[in-house]
């Protein structure tokens, strides 16, 4: 789905504590051109904005549980009280709203034992590793249990994007196609796999990862509408990234979980 623009209304409620995440973030109304929607508003710089926008359309692309995306005007007469409109000296900004899926979180079924969470997703949800190699080929460092939504065994969604791309601030320079970024679903996978099992998975995300490699990269980006927020060499970097990275993806994961692979360019 494309990302739709809309309003935040006055009188969402600002999050706090474990609720908060990373960001200056609220709950409440967006009215868009197609309705009214509960969603989380997070004040973003751009691009961890950036970041969001692509990873949701991209995520949505490859047929992944991503919530619907939104731009969204925050007007500062509506919450004088928001410290990024404060600081920034900003009248009004334009954040990302996720729609709101009333499920709750896989950190709140887990607290306190990461470990007891992801053997639950391992153990009950089919689509991990397909998840695993989105969180790859985006660069994904944050998919802790707080950023899984669950319903139940195979209905899980997943959120929060703002640290893809190797972080929040990521920078043009550091967009390296076979880079190394930490991967909380492969740690965790391969903490518990045999090494047949692992051979098993590597046949599995090869035909992933072909799946992932059919998908138009400059258009789903330029879908997203990140390029509003980007300039020209950073949208370059962008694109090129992703579209060199997701070819090195199952080698890339292959080492999360302890599977030796070398590519044409490391055996020469």
């Amino acid at each position: 789905m494309p990302i739709n623009s809309g309003y935040f209304l006055p009188g969402g409620e600002l999050l706090v504590g474990r609720e908060s995440g990373f960001f200056e973030t609220y709950k409440g109304i967006v009215e868009t051109s197609t309705g009214k929607v509960q969603a989380y508003v997070k004040m973003l710089h751009k691009r961890a904005l950036a970041g969001e926008l692509v990873c949701t359309v991209l995520g949505q692309a490859a047929g992944l549980p991503v919530p619907n995306g939104y731009l969204i005007e925050v007007r500062q007469e509506d919450y004088p009280e928001s410290s990024f409109l404060k600081s920034q000296g900003l009248k009004s900004t334009i954040a990302f709203g996720s729609e709101e899926l009333n499920a709750p979180s896989l950190a709140r079924r887990y607290e306190g034992s990461d470990e007891a969470a992801f053997d639950f997703l391992l153990n009950t949800w089919q689509r991990w590793q397909e998840a695993m190699l989105f969180d790859e080929w985006v660069a994904n460092p944050d998919r802790h249990p707080g950023n899984f939504l669950v319903n139940g065994p195979n209905d899980v969604w997943l959120i929060d994007h703002s640290h893809a791309f190797r972080g929040p601030n990521w920078d043009a320079n550091d967009l390296k196609a076979g880079a190394y970024t930490k991967n909380l679903i492969a740690t965790h996978a391969g903490r518990r796999m045999t090494l047949p099992d692992r051979h098993k998975l590597l046949t599995k995300l090869t035909g992933i990862g072909g799946d992932y490699e059919k998908l138009t990269v400059s258009a789903i980006v330029e879908e997203s509408r990140a390029l509003h927020f980007l300039s020209e060499n950073d949208l370059q970097a962008l694109r090129r990234f992703l579209e060199q990275r997701v070819k090195e993806l199952p080698r890339l994961v292959a080492r999360h979980v302890g599977i030796p692979m070398f590519s044409e360019m490391e055996a020469s």
